[in-house]
């Protein structure tokens, strides 16, 4: 397992979604990339900024139902890739294990400074490296998006 750092979340501009940045803290430093839902993306930045909303969000709560028990985050575990869908537990304090989204075991370790792992298996499988892929993607993106405009303004309705 591999030690990752959430390096923040961006929005993919063709499916106007957020998407969860994890870097792996060794020397390669790739990133994998985890298309979340908006309340999600949401829990993650306000646990970043350490901000306190004025009653307890769904994982506040159960930070604090951890705490009343006696037990703690112990680790977030992101297993496996499977069709295009991450799966990932959280590890208890007692040993035990509960499954849960990539998402909300990300929010729960930036409320309880657990770390997050990664399995190499998941880095072989859906890693890239950010000097180079991220990079690509956004000039990709931006030229079919110049493309497009200019289809778009030579366009007349007799092409119709």
């Amino acid at each position: 397992m591999l030690t990752v750092e959430v390096l923040g979340i961006r929005i993919d501009e063709g499916a106007s979604a957020p998407v969860l940045l994890l870097k792996e803290l060794s020397t390669q430093g790739r990133v994998i990339e985890i298309w979340i839902g908006a309340v999600e993306a949401g829990a993650i930045a306000m646990a970043q900024q350490e901000a306190a909303p004025p009653r307890p969000m769904t994982h506040d709560l159960i930070v604090n139902l951890l705490k009343t028990l006696n037990m703690s985050l112990v680790t977030v575990r992101i297993n496996e890739i499977s069709d295009g869908i991450y799966l990932a537990e959280l590890v208890l304090s007692d040993g035990s294990t509960v499954e849960c989204r990539p998402s909300d075991g990300v929010a729960l370790a930036i409320r309880t400074d657990s770390p997050i792992l990664v399995s190499e298996a998941v880095f072989d499988r859906a890693g890239i490296f950010p000097d180079t892929d991220l990079d690509a993607s956004k000039t990709s993106s931006e030229s079919e998006i110049a493309a497009f405009k200019d289809f778009l303004e030579t366009l007349k309705p007799e092409d119709f």
